[in-house]
């Protein structure tokens, strides 16, 4: 990919595109999931993507829970990691803010960080600014669940 796509007006479109995107949902956890070290910048999607299939589907079965999110691959001084914002539901009432943040922190395989969002505003945006700081591949944007996201979805497309 060429710096040019990263010109600031670029990035700045691509933060506001983003963040207005990703304010659609009513997001029940943010997570920070670190991927393994030896996860290059650039390596195929399928690394990441298994890790966090595999792992979504035991947080779904497991809680018996219906899960969606919006998943940014990023790096941070060569540390390659994903920021998700996530939610969840059934049909029993229950979602994803009933469940235990502290337990699937830990049931992720590397350092991983999970919490209730203070600010639906604060997290979308901080997800968003990874645009700005050239820290996001721009194509490795991924939705999960695209059935409950359009169930959930707060404003129309």
């Amino acid at each position: 990919m060429s710096w040019e796509f990263w010109t600031g007006e670029r990035r700045m479109g691509m933060f506001v595109e983003h963040a207005e995107l990703l304010a659609s949902w009513p997001w029940q956890w943010y997570a920070t999931l670190s991927l393994p070290e030896d996860l290059g910048r650039y390596q195929p999607a399928n690394v990441y993507k298994k890790l966090k299939k595999v792992w979504l589907l035991r947080l779904c079965k497991r809680e018996r829970i219906q899960v969606a999110g919006a998943f940014l691959y990023c790096w941070n001084d060569g540390v390659a990691h994903l920021h998700g914002l996530m939610l969840g539901r059934n049909r029993h009432g229950k979602t994803l803010a009933d469940v235990s943040c502290a337990t699937w922190q830990s049931r992720w395989p590397h350092v991983a960080k999970i919490e209730v969002p203070e600010s639906q505003e604060a997290v979308v945006k901080y997800v968003a600014s990874h645009f700005l700081q050239r820290q996001a591949h721009r194509d490795w944007v991924e939705f999960y669940n695209i059935k409950l996201l359009d169930q959930t979805r707060l404003t129309s497309a």
